[in-house]
């Protein structure tokens, strides 16, 4: 957030720290002006040094973020809720107001794409879920991997979230709800468990 070109860690090697980075980008998705990231690298393969690539200025990525927060207030009256009906709530409004993007824009892969475009594909979806919960209260996770479509078949990189109910921990998938309806509210990838998406996803 202070866009330092520079981030100091503890001595890790670059698998650990690719995976540090990665999470904390998926943990976070409102650091969606982080695009990429290298190291300074030893001669053992390890590192205490990350440079972010940022994809805009920050005094840009201060109005979006005013603005995030403005939109987020949209989510007040789930606040009230038990944590079922906050995640119907959030699951439906996507369904009803976001669109899958088939043209792939950039600005979709983050929550710059729902929030500002009313698009996005299941990254930033995913992303745009887990903010959302963030704000009115409910655990969440994204996770990533690789799955069959629902409706082509075809083998692809997908996202989704992993969700705190009640104490439970389920998926949600409302990339593959969006994607099976014309703004017919569907749950076939509504909290399920492990096992089914294992039968769904594989492995």
């Amino acid at each position: 957030m202070a866009f330092k070109e520079e981030i100091f860690i503890p001595t890790v090697s670059t698998q650990e720290a690719t995976s540090i980075f990665d999470c904390v980008l998926l943990d976070n998705p409102v650091f969606f002006h982080v695009s990429s990231y290298a190291f300074s690298v030893d001669s053992d393969n390890f590192t205490n040094l990350i440079q972010p690539d940022y994809n805009t200025t920050k005094s840009v990525a201060i109005q979006y973020l005013e603005k995030i927060s403005q939109y987020l207030m949209k989510f007040d009256a789930a606040k009230s809720m038990d944590d079922l009906n906050k995640e119907l709530y959030v699951h439906d409004f996507c369904l009803n107001y976001v669109e899958y993007d088939y043209k792939f824009n950039e600005s979709s892969h983050s929550v710059i794409g729902p929030v500002f475009y009313n698009t996005a594909v299941c990254e930033g979806i995913a992303k745009f879920v887990k903010i959302i919960f963030d704000y009115i209260g409910i655990k969440s996770l994204i996770v990533s991997g690789k799955t069959k479509h629902p409706t082509t078949g075809l083998t692809e990189n997908h996202a989704w979230n992993i969700v705190e109910i009640n104490g439970d921990f389920c998926h949600l998938d409302v990339t593959f709800d969006m994607t099976l309806t014309d703004k017919q509210n569907r749950y076939d990838y509504f909290n399920l468990p492990d096992k089914d998406i294992i039968d769904i996803f594989g492995k």
